[in-house]
């Protein structure tokens, strides 16, 4: 799994029910220290959050709500950068067998 897709109504998503649900908005999850290759997990998940947001009349926000520009996904990517980095200096790959131990 790279990434989840999440109602933030609280109800799962289930493939019969769709054409009828109606939320109030969707979350897009990334388990950082369990995902390898994160930095284009997470652009891609960006992209996968944008072309929901356009496809549905949406607007891609962080968790308080607050719209994702250019510059705030930038910042989201360095914090990312420097947590993956921290890791591997520990000797932890992300995505590897030590760190799915570590972080289950």
């Amino acid at each position: 799994i790279l990434y989840s897709l999440d109602n933030q109504d609280g109800q799962p998503f289930v493939a019969d029910q769709m054409r009828n649900l109606s939320t109030s908005g969707i979350t897009l999850l990334i388990d950082v220290p369990r995902v390898a290759d994160g930095l284009k997990v997470f652009d891609r998940m960006v992209d996968t959050g944008r072309s929901l947001a356009n496809a549905l009349g949406g607007t891609l926000v962080d968790d308080k709500r607050a719209p994702l520009g250019d510059a705030s996904l930038a910042a989201i990517r360095g914090q990312l950068a420097r947590v993956y980095a921290a890791m591997e200096a520990r000797g932890i790959v992300a995505g590897s067998d030590t760190a799915r131990r570590l972080f289950s």
